[in-house]
């Protein structure tokens, strides 16, 4: 699970950009301390971005590097 603002740094886009999608699918964000999204639900996002023309691709962290 990542927060918000995790996986608006690796989509390339703001978090209110995230924010209007969220609210627009009716996707409910998981609140923890922070707000959390899930795998499945950032599938989803990343679909709707790739379509919108807002990204190409992405590139996620490799848990060898840690």
């Amino acid at each position: 699970m990542l927060k918000l603002s995790q996986f608006a740094k690796i989509c390339g886009v703001s978090v209110r950009k995230l924010r209007t999608i969220i609210d627009k699918e009716k996707i409910i964000v998981r609140n923890y301390p922070m707000q959390h999204i899930d795998t499945n639900q950032q599938n989803i996002i990343a679909r709707i971005l790739y379509f919108e023309g807002k990204i190409e691709f992405l590139t996620y962290e490799s848990k060898i590097n840690s």
